[in-house]
């Protein structure tokens, strides 16, 4: 499935109010597509034939792969590929999407969760609809051609 049609997806399961689809999909998509980000921009930075014949590089590479979504966030606020504003933004998300997700084991009423997994996707939508974050999905749509 490409991303645009992963962004219909989150959207239309959000406005159907299948907010735990819109929640589980959106929160791949995302860090899915910061992990992009982060592997383009450091192979560009530190270029292709460089990185074959440096471990050290090779080995920094390997672990953005493994970066989870806080980590990948302070990477890519460090290395000046994201702003302040959509840092804050991704913290934002990515703290109560986490709550949600620790909250599941404790018995919480149908109502209170929906409520919790809308706010989190809203949040969520907001970073699919940056500037920042739009442009990600082009240049993927770009290397690809």
């Amino acid at each position: 499935m490409k991303h645009e049609q992963l962004k219909n997806h989150i959207k239309g399961s959000f406005l159907k109010e299948q907010y735990l689809e819109s929640f589980l999909v959106q929160s791949a998509y995302i860090e899915g597509i910061l992990k992009i980000d982060a592997d383009f921009n450091y192979w560009k930075a530190a270029g292709e034939k460089e990185m074959s014949k440096n471990p050290v590089l090779m080995a920094m590479y390997k672990k953005i792969d493994k970066y989870n979504l806080n980590a990948l966030t302070g990477f890519l606020y460090e290395s000046k590929i994201i702003t302040k504003k959509t840092k804050g933004l991704l913290d934002s998300y990515r703290k109560k999407r986490n709550r949600v997700l620790h909250d599941l084991i404790f018995e919480i009423s149908k109502e209170t969760f929906e409520k919790d997994l809308k706010d989190v996707c809203t949040i969520g939508n907001k970073i699919i609809a940056s500037r920042e974050f739009v442009k990600i999905p082009s240049m993927i749509d770009f290397l690809e051609k």
